[in-house]
Formats: C-alpha cells, sequence, structure tokens
C-alpha cells in the first residue's frame, strides 16, 4: 500500500512539474504578485507577531517580498533549517540576507541561529508542488512538514499554504502521516 502511495505521488509531481516548466515568467510574476498581495493582508498575517516562512526557490511561489515585508513590519520571521531524517527547525533571521544555501541548496540560517520556539509561531507559511482543495499538499516527498505540523501548537499556529490556481487539485494522494494546511492562498 505504502509503495503504491508513493508511486501515486511521484506519478503526480511529474505531471505537476511539467505544468510548472510550462509557465511563463510573466505568469509567475503575476501569480507572485496576486499571492503577496492577499497575504500581507490576509487577517492572520497582520496579527502575526512570529512568522515562519519558506525561502522561495526555483518556480516557488515567491516569498522574499513578504520576508522582507515581515520584517520591515517589526515581526519576528523565521526560515526552516534542514536536518538529517526530515527534520526542520525555524531559526530566526534579521535580513533575507542571513539566509545562505544550506541542504539541499536551499537557502537557510546558519544552524547557529537563534532558534524560534515552536510554540511562539503565530503563523507557517507553506511551500507546495501543488495543493488539493481540502489544503493537503503535494511536496517534494521529503516529509519535512509532514514531521513538523505535528510538533506545533496547532492551537496557536496557523498554516498558510502559497499556491498557484491553476495547480489546485481536486485531491492529492494522502495517508494518516499527510498534513493539511488551514488555508490555501493561490494566484
Amino acid at each position: 500500500m505504502a509503495q503504491n502511495l508513493k508511486l501515486k505521488k511521484q506519478a503526480l509531481r511529474e505531471q505537476v512539474f511539467a505544468k510548472i516548466t510550462a509557465f511563463t515568467d510573466d505568469e509567475l510574476a503575476a501569480s507572485d504578485n496576486a499571492v503577496f498581495e492577499q497575504m500581507i493582508s490576509h487577517p492572520r498575517y497582520k496579527a502575526a507577531e512570529r512568522v515562519m516562512f519558506y525561502y522561495s526557490v526555483n518556480c516557488e511561489v515567491e516569498t522574499h517580498r513578504a520576508i522582507e515585508h515581515a520584517l520591515a513590519a517589526g515581526k519576528t520571521a523565521a526560515l526552516p533549517v534542514s536536518y538529517p531524517k526530515g527534520i526542520m527547525e525555524p531559526k530566526i533571521i534579521a535580513a533575507l540576507s542571513d539566509a545562505k544555501p544550506g541542504r539541499y541548496g536551499i537557502p537557510a540560517p546558519d544552524e547557529t541561529a537563534q532558534a524560534l520556539p515552536l510554540d511562539e509561531i503565530d503563523l507557517v507559511i507553506v511551500p507546495a508542488l501543488a495543493f488539493d482543495k481540502a489544503g493537503y499538499r503535494l511536496g517534494y516527498g521529503g516529509g519535512y512538514y509532514d514531521r513538523f505540523v505535528p510538533r506545533l501548537n496547532r492551537r496557536k499556529t496557523y498554516l498558510i499554504g502559497l499556491g498557484r490556481q491553476s495547480l489546485l487539485l481536486p485531491k492529492t494522494p494522502r495517508d494518516r502521516y499527510d498534513c493539511a494546511v488551514d488555508e490555501v492562498i493561490l494566484g
């Protein structure tokens, strides 16, 4: 059963990657702009004091402007540092330039940066290749967020996924370990 699920997810990843590579720069920019505007006007973002972002790479929904916006607004911003076995920890940044290439080449704070305690996080901005209508994500297959989310104080921490409207899926293949976000912002 688990192998079958893994194969279904991999096949869906390949389909989504094919769609992503077909986007033009203008389409990506328009989508990124729409998501950014929705996010910074979102009540949960406005109220959040401590936000964990992801550092966008390649064709992911762009987060750099949102990180800079949060820092300029006086919010505590954190990025994940990835460790072996699918573990990640949020580390506080004072500037986007604090992020340097880390595991998988994704920019992250230095491992010695101050950790943002999990029970203090108000909002987590979650990446994905695509989301489905129920908020479940199709990730890259490492399981980092599915291991991370259960460690959060879910009464306090709100999860917002950032995605592209044209990649919204009816339903992703999932098992009991897959975690949904509270809301998806699409552009």
